[in-house]
């Protein structure tokens, strides 16, 4: 839809609200009518990867609602409203759409300079990578990630254990010291697509704990990790997704 084409704010208001509307109803799996405000109910006490978002703004997106009301039910004077949204009230609905139909992604966490190593990679090496990324992901002989590599690996296995730094490989490190806590269940993929919300949800997840996950094009295990998104990120996600 072209917004550009609405001149009239109201209708500008309309449209934006509608797709809200509409995306609400394909969360909730939903092609029957269902009031507008038991939808933001069902959503934020249900276990879907926007309740939070929808929970934290519930209150704007009620008013939002109401000036809905007041434009669509409003007398109009020559097929004209009475009434019109202010610009501050485009804007919030504008923002509120935006977050809602076009999440952030995984995309935000991806680089194309990102870099793994193998068992034959020098650790100095290694740090040196750590000073781009926060985790390197490790290659086994057959080339499949095993692990990954962290300033914390390091530090806790060779930094303060070795005079011979240039000499060292990745090899020399034990294996079980590539993987962070628990991260035998964690180390996990998702796709370069997969929105933040889900993201968010999956390191808040109960039943499983997780600390890494590492993005690949369509999030299959066999395929170059572009990135690794850590709990250590959860600040940004929540910055980016939940203002």
């Amino acid at each position: 839809m072209v917004f550009s084409l609405f001149k009239d704010p109201s209708l500008k208001f309309l449209a934006y609200f509608n797709e809200i509307d509409k995306k609400l109803d394909e969360i909730l799996l939903q092609d029957k009518f269902i009031p507008y405000n038991e939808k933001l109910k069902f959503i934020a006490h249900g276990e879907y990867a926007i309740s939070h978002f929808v929970t934290k703004h519930i209150i704007l997106l009620k008013q939002l609602w109401e000036i809905r009301n007041e434009i669509s039910h409003w007398i109009k004077i020559d097929g004209e409203n009475l009434i019109s949204p202010t610009k501050h009230a485009i804007k919030q609905i504008k923002k509120m759409r935006q977050a809602i139909l076009y999440p952030y992604t995984a995309e935000y966490f991806v680089s194309d300079m990102f870099e793994s190593c193998t068992f034959d990679t020098k650790l100095s090496d290694v740090a040196t990578m750590l000073k781009r990324q926060k985790f390197v992901p490790i290659k086994s002989i057959n080339l499949s990630y095993i692990g990954v590599c962290s300033y914390e690996t390091i530090a806790r296995y060779f930094i303060y254990k070795s005079q011979h730094w240039p000499e060292i490989t990745v090899q020399d490190i034990p294996i079980q010291s590539f993987f962070e806590k628990n991260s035998w269940v964690s180390f996990q993929y998702v796709a370069r697509t997969t929105t933040l919300f889900d993201i968010y949800s999956m390191f808040y997840d109960p039943h499983i704990k997780r600390e890494i996950l590492c993005i690949s094009d369509t999030g299959k295990k066999w395929e170059q990790i572009r990135g690794i998104i850590s709990s250590y990120d959860l600040a940004t996600i929540a910055q980016l997704c939940f203002w």
